[in-house]
């Protein structure tokens, strides 16, 4: 007869030890609940892949339900041929290359107590996240940039759309290939170091 799974209330009812144990969930395959020494609780799933033991650490503060699906997901992508920690950590770093985290790394290292920051974050946020801030950096192309301008322009006039230029951190963002912002030409029309020099440009 098959032994029943854990339930949240004996979880609950583990009680730390002096060492980190891992109990595992007869409810699901390859579940643990980590038990650590100062009383804090958690979930990971161990596994092999091709042979070598592996374990996924879930996040912290879920429950048992989301505990153990996540952990069906994890077995599900091992039978498919994929590694979950893998995924994991591929998502991670898409996650980290959105055009929003790019923008909030910037806003933090401006000061994010500094009222200009503020402003620009409030105006990227109403304006430009919601369709690209979801987006890795990489993969917004220069016309999509151009499109939103045009649209920011004909709903709110085209000082928004100019505010919106402005209010992205575009030297930051065009800092390498992958994380290149395209901008349309009007945002490129600065003039040029020799100008008002004298000095002839150099021929492209």
């Amino acid at each position: 007869m098959a032994r029943r799974g854990l339930s949240d209330i004996a979880i609950r009812n583990f009680k730390p030890g002096t060492v980190r144990r891992e109990i595992p969930d007869p409810g699901a395959r390859g579940l643990y609940v980590v038990v650590h020494p100062t009383g804090r609780k958690g979930f990971a799933v161990r596994y092999r892949f091709y042979g070598v033991p592996r374990k996924l650490t879930l996040k912290g503060g879920i429950s048992l339900v989301a505990a153990r699906k996540l952990a069906a997901e994890a077995m599900h992508e091992v039978a498919a041929g994929r590694d979950p920690s893998v995924t994991r950590q591929e998502a991670k770093a898409r996650a980290a290359d959105t055009l929003q985290s790019v923008c909030e790394e910037y806003f933090k290292r401006e000061g994010a107590g500094l009222r200009t920051v503020e402003k620009q974050r409030s105006t990227l946020t109403r304006l430009v996240f919601k369709s690209l801030g979801a987006r890795p950096i990489g993969s917004i192309r220069r016309k999509e940039i151009i499109r939103l301008l045009d649209k920011i322009a004909d709903e709110n006039g085209p000082r928004m759309a100019d505010l919106v230029l402005a209010a992205a951190p575009r030297h930051e963002l065009a800092c390498g290939p992958r994380r290149r912002f395209p901008l349309p030409d009007r945002a490129r029309d600065e003039p040029r170091q020799d100008e008002g020099t004298g000095a002839h440009p150099h021929p492209e």
